[in-house]
C-alpha cells in the first residue's frame, strides 16, 4: 500500500494498485492503515539532524545527507558491533576528496 497526503502531485503516480490517500485539509490524518506519520518522522528526523549536526547542507550534496541518514535509520535496531561491521564494509570503496568536490 502507497499512503500519501492529498498534494495534487501524488494523483500522477501510476502503478500502485492500493493508492491510499489521506486528506489533512479535511482534518483526517488515518483512514484504516492509511496514514503519513512514519514519512513526516523521518523528514523531521533528517530536518534535526541537518540544523543539529550539519547546521547546513548544500543541495550538490543533500542526497548523500539523505543516504546517511537513511543508513542510520535503517540500523538502528542493530548492535554497536553489526553497524560498524556494516560501516566498514560500505567504506571499503570510499569516495575520494577531489571527486567528492567536483
Amino acid at each position: 500500500m502507497l499512503a500519501t497526503d492529498a498534494h495534487p502531485v501524488y494523483r500522477r503516480l501510476e502503478g500502485y494498485q492500493n493508492h491510499e490517500i489521506v486528506n489533512h485539509q479535511k482534518g483526517e490524518y488515518k483512514r484504516g492503515e492509511a496514514h503519513t506519520n512514519s514519512i513526516e518522522s523521518v523528514w523531521a528526523l533528517l530536518k534535526r539532524q541537518i540544523v543539529g549536526t550539519h547546521h547546513w547542507v548544500s543541495e550538490k550534496h543533500l542526497q548523500k545527507y539523505v543516504q546517511e541518514m537513511t543508513w542510520r535509520l535503517n540500523r538502528r535496531n542493530m548492535s554497536a558491533a553489526d553497524r560498524m561491521n556494516d560501516l566498514f564494509e560500505c567504506v571499503a570503496g570510499a569516495l575520494p576528496y577531489k571527486v567528492l568536490i567536483s
